[in-house]
């Protein structure tokens, strides 16, 4: 009786050679699951602005007279919005990469393909999610800066040092 010792290579690698020669690969996937998400729904596109738009405004309005948090040189909206479309992109890459694997299971067992390409590609879906919401922080941030300064250098710096003083307060936090 033979017996063989299966043993890994000498080396961990997560094979992105073989990522980057599967591209139009991983492109159709991320493309076809962007498709099927605003196919579905009504609004089509319009609705990944206006889902983080509206959970600002529920939690502004529930949240800034409950809690009197101090959010002194960011107005509040802007506050929970910086928050909200950071926290969506983990909650939905972390839950739809896990789910991408199940729901293509027939794939996975029928041809050969780097099987990272499937959680990667949720996690783009959820990536074209954040940029829809870092689009609307933009613009609201653009809005009520105007509104609040007439210079519109302070305007501009405004805008850079809320933009910067969120987005690294919460990559420190997480």
């Amino acid at each position: 009786m033979i017996q063989r010792k299966i043993s890994p290579p000498g080396k961990v690698s997560l094979g992105l050679n073989e990522l980057i020669q599967y591209r139009e690969l991983f492109y159709f996937f991320t493309w076809r699951d962007i498709k099927v998400k605003y196919k579905q729904t009504s609004l089509g596109i319009v609705w990944a602005l206006l889902q983080p738009l509206g959970m600002m405004l529920i939690f502004t309005f529930l949240f800034s007279k409950t809690w009197k948090i101090d959010t002194t040189p960011v107005q509040y909206p802007i506050f929970v919005l910086a928050g909200l479309i950071l926290w969506n992109l983990f909650s939905a890459s972390v839950s739809h990469a896990g789910e991408s694997m199940i729901k293509n299971g027939n794939i996975i067992s029928k041809i050969y393909f780097p099987r990272l390409v499937i959680p990667c590609s949720s996690v783009l879906v959820a990536f074209f999610d954040f940029l829809m919401g870092l689009l609307i922080f933009i613009v609201l941030e653009v809005l009520i800066n105007i509104l609040a300064c007439a210079d519109l250098m302070n305007c501009i710096i405004s805008f850079l040092f809320d933009f910067f003083l969120i987005y690294f307060n919460c990559l420190v936090l997480n």
